[in-house]
């Protein structure tokens, strides 16, 4: 089977998607996970047997609602 994941968050630091993640991976399916990227991060990476696609830089820097809906909005557009 083959699993496709996003998430507006950084994959190593989120044990929900960790677990949610590797679970199918341990059942051997391809696992493929959406995630942002922390600076200096390469794009693309493998863990624990899942495919890790990082799209887009974060800071966590948000000042208002609006700022948070837009970077969110660009990572799913992305």
């Amino acid at each position: 089977m083959k699993v496709c994941m996003a998430g507006y968050t950084f994959y190593e630091c989120d044990g929900r998607v960790l677990r949610y993640a590797e679970t199918p991976a341990n059942r051997g399916d391809y696992v493929d996970v959406v995630a942002l990227r922390r600076k200096g991060q390469s794009k693309v990476g493998r863990l624990n047997g899942v495919n890790i696609h990082r799209i887009q830089e974060r800071e966590i820097n948000e000042k208002n609602k609006f700022s948070y809906f837009w970077r969110i909005s660009k990572f799913l557009i992305s």
